[in-house]
């Protein structure tokens, strides 16, 4: 029974160095890397995450999936803070490539869009966010960047079937 112990930690340590040295390559290329580079890294962590047979490892993927969702999301939301919308679009595109059943970065690309005046681009990304379960109907509604079109039939209709 030791040796199973030894072997289990030996095994739980390696899969810990694992994520942290995939943890360490990707923070730093999400300010970095094109979006051409995360489509196929994003592509590449996903297919890890199917098809690996082993538990941890499979774990390990889904975590460095989450741990970029996490970080592309705060960056989105930091680059919107400051009005920087070409990186806010750039962030926003790498959070769709890692996490892509999240409602919230088409509500984000739809902040984008609505900055840029771009009514058509706002209402495909908020039917996005409707579609992958975005149900906050009161922050659609307070938020100051969407004001312009709460007359939009478009935008009542958005709220009305929810």
């Amino acid at each position: 029974a030791e040796k199973e112990v030894i072997e289990y930690k030996s095994g739980q340590k390696q899969l810990l160095e694992l994520e942290s040295n995939l943890q360490q390559k990707y923070a730093p290329q999400l300010q970095s890397q094109s979006l051409a580079w995360w489509t196929k890294e994003a592509a590449q962590l996903h297919a890890q995450t199917e098809k690996t047979q082993n538990s941890g490892t499979k774990l390990v993927y889904q975590r460095v999936l989450g741990f970029l969702s996490m970080n592309s999301y705060i960056y989105s939301g930091n680059a919107l803070k400051q009005g920087d919308l070409a990186a806010a679009g750039r962030f926003i595109e790498i959070y769709r490539l890692v996490d892509p059943q999240n409602a919230e970065h088409r509500y984000m690309a739809a902040k984008v869009a609505a900055r840029k005046h771009n009514p058509d681009e706002v209402f495909s990304a908020l039917n996005q966010a409707f579609t992958l379960g975005f149900k906050d109907i009161k922050r659609l509604k307070a938020d100051a960047d969407f004001k312009p079109y709460a007359q939009d039939k478009r935008f009542n209709d958005l709220i009305s079937d929810k």
